[in-house]
């Protein structure tokens, strides 16, 4: 059934696919993000392709899911799988909750069929080169979606930006700035008040915003080159209020071969993972071959109440298809209402062989699903909630050994999140905190065939990028804890102006350099 729901999902999404999706593959993964809000489709290929580059993949799919009863005892859900008929159709469409007919369908299309892609050192370019003469503000920083048209009843916040002369718009010409997490983040705008509803059924009248994230650690094996983030924010601008609202983030976990996997929880690190049955995944079928890898989804800032599986069948344990079924899934039921044994399922230890796992218990292997939920929740009319995410990728030396050093990768993206402490009211406000500058110096000035670059030192990694005006990278890498001096090879260069990119966690600076 899967192949042959990759072929429907092919034909419907590649011309989309092409045009409005955006890719987020700064670091060792890449991923796609749909306008709609759907993770991990990319047009002619699908899924989460893990390491980038390898044409392996993790994750074939993935969606935010939402369900709660409001005051009136109306049940509402937005839930989208794949978004065909046969598993419930579309759950969310392109563009903000917005007043009913205040876009024509040519003007959603133009103004939010589309995602807004961003990279941290085109952001730094900008700041660095706006206003002089001859330069010119990239689209992906004129064309950002900061504030909403409050006349047609979007909502004014979009988008972080950072309010250069404090006058309340985003005018890149006034020098704003759009604000990212990450070195590159990719951004959907969706709702689901334009798409047809399941009777009985009634939209959320939700905003909802996707913003995958990551840092750039390309060609190193370390705990950010093999993750990748995802911010949703969820906004109730409807005048329901929501008492008991479940919020789930479902994947349909393939891992290579789709065929052979198993799935876990670990509520103790708030994540549920997949990884192989066998210490062999089959390579004649895109599978990774010996000591495949596992794969987690990781909540960050929520706690994930209860975690579901279900199998790509029909039965009470299979494929969700009614807003009834997929929100009995949310509250952590079977497709008939009935309790499931545990609020986690799977939750046992099958590298030691303790507690419930599927593979102490002989399980068939197969094609499987999850969703973690957070919830119940209250979401009064004007609230919003903000949930953190994190897909996790690791490879040991057998599929046993991968589960312990993704528990290990996992410990250390979340350390990092929590040092970096992002948030929501931070992140979504319209002006933000310029960025820590690094202490750095480049010389001599004009350079020649060497370039000098001295900095404050720290005790983390510190990269560099040498770029054209055109922001294509030139020369690259990656300095060690404790570095503050680095010489660059630049006798290939011609002559002209260059910026040079360095980074560190909290902290970068941009520096505009000269070949003679």
């Amino acid at each position: 059934m899967k192949k042959s729901l990759l072929f429907v999902l092919t034909l419907c999404l590649s011309v989309v696919a092409s045009a409005q999706s955006n890719f987020v593959d700064v670091n060792n993964m890449k991923t796609a993000v749909f306008p709609n809000g759907a993770l991990f489709y990319s047009g002619t290929s699908v899924g989460l392709e893990v390491p980038k580059g390898s044409g392996k993949t993790t994750v074939f799919a993935a969606n935010i899911w939402v369900g709660g009863y409001d005051r009136q005892q109306v049940l509402h859900v937005a839930a989208q799988a794949y978004g065909q008929a046969a598993d419930g159709g579309p759950g969310f469409s392109i563009g903000p909750w917005a007043t009913t007919g205040a876009y024509t369908s040519p003007q959603l299309n133009s103004l939010f069929n589309r995602t807004w892609k961003l990279n941290q050192t085109t952001i730094d370019t900008f700041r660095l080169l706006v206003g002089q003469p001859g330069y010119t503000i990239p689209t992906a920083i004129s064309g950002y979606p900061g504030l909403g048209d409050t006349t047609k009843g979007v909502s004014l916040r979009l988008a972080p930006f950072h309010d250069s002369n404090g006058d309340g718009r985003f005018n890149a010409a006034d020098a704003d700035f759009p604000v990212i997490r990450g070195d590159q983040a990719a951004r959907a705008l969706f709702s689901d008040t334009r798409v047809v509803q399941a009777n009985p059924n009634t939209p959320t009248n939700f905003d909802y915003q996707a913003t995958v994230y990551a840092y750039a650690q390309p060609g190193v094996d370390s705990a950010l080159s093999y993750a990748t983030f995802v911010n949703y924010r969820v906004i109730n601008r409807s005048n329901e209020n929501f008492d008991s609202l479940y919020i789930g983030h479902w994947s349909d976990m393939d891992l290579g071969y789709y065929g052979d996997d198993y799935i876990g929880s670990d509520p103790a690190r708030q994540m549920f993972y997949t990884y192989n049955a066998t210490n062999n995944d089959d390579p004649a079928q895109g599978g990774y071959g010996a000591n495949p890898p596992a794969m987690a989804v990781v909540f960050l800032n929520q706690n994930m109440s209860r975690f579901v599986y279900y199998n790509n069948d029909t039965s009470n344990n299979g494929d969700p298809i009614t807003p009834a079924q997929k929100y009995a899934y949310l509250q952590g039921q079977f497709k008939n209402g009935t309790p499931r044994p545990a609020a986690f399922a799977y939750d046992g230890n099958p590298v030691e062989g303790t507690g419930s796992n599927e593979l102490t218990l002989a399980n068939v292997a197969g094609d499987r699903r999850g969703l973690g939920v957070i919830g119940p929740i209250s979401l009064l009319a004007g609230a919003e909630v903000c949930i953190d995410l994190a897909y996790v990728y690791a490879r040991g030396t057998s599929n046993l050994n991968s589960i312990t050093a993704l528990k290990s990768r996992v410990d250390a993206v979340r350390a990092f999140y929590t040092a970096d402490a992002p948030n929501c009211s931070g992140m979504f406000s319209s002006t933000s905190p310029m960025p820590t500058q690094i202490e750095a110096t480049a010389y001599p000035v004009p350079f020649g065939d060497r370039l000098h670059l001295r900095f404050e030192a720290a005790n983390e990694n510190t990269t560099y990028r040498l770029t054209d005006l055109q922001g294509r990278v030139l020369i690259a890498g990656t300095l060690a804890p404790g570095s503050s001096e680095h010489q660059l090879d630049t006798e290939t260069l011609k002559a002209g102006i260059y910026l040079v990119q360095l980074q560190q966690a909290k902290a970068s600076k941009v520096l505009k350099v000269v070949k003679q």
